[in-house]
């Protein structure tokens, strides 16, 4: 059975085979629930997503579908424009 620590900050430091089997990276909101056994329990935060969201192991995930066709070519010269508007002209991505 996997044991979790207490590092000198107090803080829980969970074995990297749990983190792995539940998909917990840095950034993942935990929970910590105390049943009135004196039992505790480890469990990912049931945090309510906002509507056309969800939240899967830790992320926020967006649920809706795009629109129209995906132009990479379009939306890199897009990037490209705003980047280069922001940085008032001198931004160039051929090096």
């Amino acid at each position: 059975m996997p044991q979790l620590s207490l590092d000198r900050f107090g803080r829980l430091v969970i074995p990297r085979a749990v983190r792995q089997r539940h998909g917990w990276r840095a950034g993942t909101v935990l929970e910590l629930r105390e049943g009135p056994d004196g039992l505790v329990q480890l469990c990912e935060a049931t945090a309510t997503a906002p509507p056309g969201w969800a939240w899967d192991h830790g992320l926020l995930i967006a649920l809706g579908q795009a629109d129209g066709d995906l132009d990479v070519a379009k939306i890199n010269a897009q990037l490209e424009q705003s980047r280069d508007s922001t940085l008032g002209g001198t931004y160039n991505n051929e090096g």
